[in-house]
């Protein structure tokens, strides 16, 4: 079947320029800030990096969402929990650790489970992302309410 530019056809296929729209547009809802170590202008490495760390923070806010009736009774940490998480190329954790402790075992413990459960749901990691095992950035959660949404997030990829 041949397209003709004003076929009715060819209205349901999207330019190149309103796919990238679309995607930039995705990146500004998400509300994700970037640190960028280019002077505030990002390289291709690090959108891959920050496109795969979107989806691993999708994947742990759908999982709290199903699992938030067993989250401890704070909203508020004590002070900030930072998780470590390596992931190996097929998407399973290659290393999960508990940084800094929330000052609250049971809090801790709930964190280090939100992040195991939700790696069932974990892509693989992109080809084009070669390290291996793959190291996303630290998760600094400072209350159990930036697990509600994936607003608010911080990726800081100054070292890639």
């Amino acid at each position: 079947a041949h397209i003709t530019k004003n076929s009715p056809e060819s209205k349901n296929i999207p330019t190149l320029a309103q796919i990238t729209q679309g995607f930039v547009a995705h990146l500004q809802q998400a509300d994700m800030a970037v640190k960028s170590n280019r002077g505030g202008i990002a390289s291709i490495d690090q959108i891959k990096h920050l496109n795969y760390c979107q989806k691993i923070i999708g994947c742990i806010v759908t999982t709290y969402k199903i699992n938030n009736h067993t989250a401890p009774n704070k909203k508020m940490l004590d002070r900030r929990a930072r998780v470590q998480l390596a992931l190996n190329r097929n998407g399973t954790i290659a290393h999960l650790a508990l940084q800094e402790s929330s000052g609250d075992s049971a809090v801790d413990a709930f964190l280090l489970n939100m992040f195991k459960d939700a790696s069932s749901s974990f892509p693989p990691v992109p080809a084009a992302l070669t390290e291996n095992p793959y190291q996303l950035p630290l998760f600094s959660i400072d209350s159990l309410e930036s697990f509600r949404s994936t607003q608010g997030w911080h990726i800081d990829t100054t070292s890639i």
